[in-house]
């Protein structure tokens, strides 16, 4: 977040790319290529300044895209796991559950995956089974995974940790973060950090011996209704969010902070409600710089401003790749766009 443009972003979206992405919800980056997933199987990448779209072996709705373990995976509804090394070509993994799935880490060759009453271990990414978890007096409903100091700690119903030292049998915490709603973890290799549904994001140690909040800086012309659901760690700590401002409009506001406590308001808004972000690091000749991308209610935004078009072609993965490029379809007719466009924005509102 140290990066952030200062001048406020005039976003323009072309027809046709907005028919390309107005569906997304989530996406991540290996440093060189970035993937963004959505509805109906939709996943768009990025790794030469072009966003194009590829098949999936899937129609299903995603939740989340990693990269863990020199892979991407998104993970969505149904039980829907799929895999690329790319971010071209994908393949399907079958983790053997019906339920949405919401999270996945890996550390000490151990993959977990989480979702609604789901938490899934695996040696190789292929078998997988059920985790033991503590009763929590209902379901556990995982929403977060991250390894913390050889251990994994999951985020479970929004306000509780649990942890476990080889994915396979989890306990609950000792200590819980001060607040509840919260749907999103990042760790900076020192403070783990949580935030959610409110102003403020909860820190801990990396030993986790002791939770406190912080209140994120807001611009001045937020009003009320604010939110921080993403959080991430890249030298030092942002988030994004949203509230709605003194002329009853909701805008999408990004904060930053070293530590996780101190927090300071970048100076510019989006329209519309940032879900997910990420940093992008880009070569310039000799130098690297990075460039920070969000995506805000279903489009993709940059720090410049500067939304470059993806095709509505289904690209052909290099021959060479690995997994699976099953499913999917070519461009829409110009005509149908408008039609394309309106139906996806009814189904993400209901």
């Amino acid at each position: 977040m140290r990066h952030l443009a200062t001048a406020s972003l005039a976003l323009a979206v072309s027809p046709a790319f907005a028919a390309c992405i107005d569906s997304l919800h989530q996406l991540d980056s290996n440093g060189t290529v970035t993937v963004a997933v959505g509805l109906d199987g939709l996943v768009i990448s990025d790794a030469s300044g072009d966003w194009q779209r590829y098949s999936t072996p899937t129609n299903r709705d995603f939740n989340r895209v990693q990269f863990v373990n020199g892979l991407f995976w998104a993970l969505g509804k149904n039980g829907v796991a799929i895999s690329s090394q790319d971010g071209r070509a994908w393949g399907t993994r079958d983790v053997g559950v019906s339920a949405p799935l919401r999270a996945i880490e890996w550390a000490n060759g151990t993959y977990v995956i989480g979702g609604d009453d789901t938490l899934l271990y695996s040696g190789n990414g292929n078998e997988w089974s059920a985790a033991s978890v503590p009763d929590l007096g209902g379901a556990v409903n995982i929403l977060d995974i991250a390894h913390v100091d050889g251990q994994f700690v999951a985020l479970a119903n929004g306000d509780t940790i649990l942890t476990s030292a080889n994915g396979r049998t989890w306990s609950e915490a000792n200590d819980a973060p001060g607040a509840s709603g919260l749907s999103d973890l990042a760790f900076d290799g020192t403070t783990l950090a949580a935030s959610g549904s409110s102003d403020s994001v909860q820190t801990t140690p990396s030993g986790l011996d002791g939770w406190g909040g912080s209140v994120v800086d807001v611009p001045a012309s937020c009003a009320s209704d604010i939110a921080f659901p993403d959080v991430d760690a890249n030298n030092g700590f942002f988030v994004a969010g949203s509230c709605i401002n003194d002329q009853g409009d909701r805008d999408g506001i990004f904060a930053s902070s070293g530590t996780g406590v101190n927090w300071t308001a970048a100076d510019f808004v989006l329209e519309g409600q940032p879900i997910d972000t990420a940093f992008v690091r880009e070569l310039q000749g000799t130098a690297a710089a990075s460039r920070f991308i969000a995506v805000s209610n279903g489009q993709l935004v940059s720090q410049d401003g500067v939304i470059k078009p993806c095709s509505l072609d289904v690209g052909e993965p290099p021959s060479d790749s690995s997994g699976s490029s099953g499913g999917g379809g070519g461009a829409l007719p110009w005509f149908l766009l408008p039609l394309a466009v309106l139906w996806r924005l009814t189904r993400r509102q209901r």
